[in-house]
């Protein structure tokens, strides 16, 4: 410091005060300012295909909330759909007249936008549906009626087959992948209002060969290795395979979400300050906070991470999308008012990208990181728009 300005060295010494605090308090300094993702390309998947539900339009829930999207590890993007089934079948859906309903998707170019294929499968009205990215550039598909294995060709590697039983209208099965692509995990659960039975099934995605099989109470959504996420209230638990859950976290508010691995190693929990999931918490696998945001009068809405990402499936990065609310008093539904994307890198905590989504979606809204943190894609409506993120290093 410059001996001519002792007036100086007070400022200079508050100022190195206040970076300590902030970098001990897990403060990203970076993350307050970025450079704004760049659009790449934009598709209006309404013109692919009659099926693709239109704005607008609500046919109960599985056209709307299960229409999603999934970056593979070899930059192939695929947008699915479920629709209900009134034209003309194809050879292999005569097989199988009774699903009503069907899976379509469409493959792209992550980077360039063009569409390079399109598949469809008969699938299960009251299931979980999904297209799942595995290790390797393959891919998962799970229609409620199978679980199949699909190479970066599209071609169709091995089946686990799925048996149909009498209560299946009363029967719900959900997929989920781990955070290194490598493993998925299966769950059964039986509807019923003196039953809260769980079966999992943990799977190889290269061979869909089970690790194990269990039974149990928890129905558990997250996972990384053998080792599982559970909440209650504000405490966090892990349980291995075989093992009675352990805690491995308080949190210091209400937890609104279930506990979700971003990486094999760091998980992520929504919080509650009044009556808003306003904040977050990046924790890892030892029960250490890594990282704190909250978005003060924004409503948490949605979390994705990177399938396969880093080094040793350690994970790139995650975005997380939060809503600013207008109304809701007096039984009225709020109005969204702002729509916000936030893209992190995992490795270093810092906020790289932050996007507003314009226009709002007026049915649905779904987005996705591509493995190496480098494309967020992002669903409004019927239309599909491709970004280019922001290198940590340009921070």
């Amino acid at each position: 410091m410059n001996s001519s300005h002792p007036w100086l060295r007070p400022y200079s010494r508050f100022l190195i005060t206040i970076f300590c605090v902030c970098f001990l308090t897990r403060c990203p300094i970076s993350a307050l300012q970025t450079d704004p993702p760049i659009l790449l390309w934009t598709k209006d998947l309404a013109s692919l295909g009659e099926e693709f539900p239109k704005t607008g339009h609500r046919e109960g829930s599985l056209r709307i909330f299960q229409t999603g999207l999934v970056f593979t590890e070899k930059d192939m993007l695929i947008a699915y759909f479920p629709y209900r089934n009134t034209g003309v079948l194809s050879s292999r859906d005569q097989s199988s007249p009774d699903y009503p309903y069907h899976l379509r998707a469409f493959f792209f170019s992550g980077r360039q936008g063009g569409q390079t294929a399109s598949m469809d499968w008969p699938a299960l009205e009251s299931s979980h549906l999904a297209i799942l990215s595995a290790a390797g550039g393959r891919f998962l598909v799970f229609t409620g009626t199978s679980l199949e294995l699909y190479s970066e060709q599209h071609v169709k590697i091995k089946e686990y087959p799925i048996e149909r039983t009498e209560n299946e209208t009363r029967e719900y099965r959900t997929l989920s992948v781990g955070p290194d692509g490598e493993t998925a995990l299966l769950i059964h659960s039986l509807n019923s209002p003196s039953s809260n039975h769980y079966h999992f099934d943990l799977l190889r995605t290269d061979t869909l060969e089970p690790v194990f099989q269990s039974d149990g109470n928890l129905s558990t959504l997250s996972f990384s290795g053998d080792r599982f996420t559970a909440r209650t209230g504000n405490i966090v638990w892990m349980h291995a395979a075989k093992n009675d859950p352990v805690m491995i976290y308080q949190a210091p508010r209400t937890i609104c979400w279930e506990p979700t691995f971003v990486s094999l190693d760091t998980y992520i929990i929504a919080e509650r300050t009044r009556q808003q999931c306003d904040s977050f918490e990046l924790i890892s696998i030892d029960g250490r906070p890594l990282l704190e945001q909250r978005f003060e009068g924004e409503e948490l809405s949605n979390l994705t991470s990177t399938v396969n990402g880093g080094s040793h499936g350690h994970g790139s990065a995650f975005a997380i999308s939060s809503q600013s609310l207008r109304g809701g008093h007096f039984d009225t539904t709020p109005t969204v008012t702002r729509e916000r994307i936030r893209v992190y890198d995992i490795a270093s905590r810092q906020l790289i990208a932050a996007l507003d989504v314009n226009p709002l979606p007026k049915v649905f809204f779904t987005f996705t990181v591509s493995p190496d943190g480098s494309l967020l894609a992002v669903l409004t409506d019927t239309t599909l728009r491709v970004y280019r993120l922001p290198s940590l290093q340009s921070h």
